[in-house]
């Protein structure tokens, strides 16, 4: 295929000694392609927080909006390192249709594509 594409991306973080980073990212694309007749537009935004609360134990939280997608993410995840090298993670990720979907009742905007929660141990065995 033969066209153009232009891209803009960036990203603005602030730290907050000694309780965590905030963040947002972005991402706007658009590529014109005559060849199949298109004009795509694609933008993703991303805010993101990581707060600690002790020396041991953190929390983050990602959010992401992506119209390439048609998606809506949310990932928080809560980490207990009860020893060195060893950690307990709990994930919850969440995903919802960013748009309605013409013609289609069951696709609306922020109806839920999927969840989960997820549980993890790492454990640290030196023999």
């Amino acid at each position: 295929y033969s066209g153009t594409g232009a891209s803009l991306d960036g990203s603005i973080g602030y730290r907050w000694q000694p309780y965590g980073v905030f963040s947002l990212g972005y991402n706007f694309s658009r590529f014109q392609i005559p060849e199949i007749g298109g004009d795509a537009k694609l933008f993703l935004l991303g805010p993101k927080a990581e707060l600690s609360f002790s020396r041991n134990v953190f929390f983050s939280t990602f959010f992401q909006y992506n119209t390439q997608a048609n998606n809506f993410n949310v990932n928080s995840r809560l980490q207990w390192r009860f020893k060195p090298v060893s950690d307990f993670f709990l994930v919850y990720t969440d995903n919802y249709f960013a748009e309605n979907i013409p013609n289609n009742p069951y696709v609306g905007a922020f109806v839920p594509k999927n969840r989960a929660i997820v549980m993890k141990i790492t454990y640290w065995l030196n023999v």
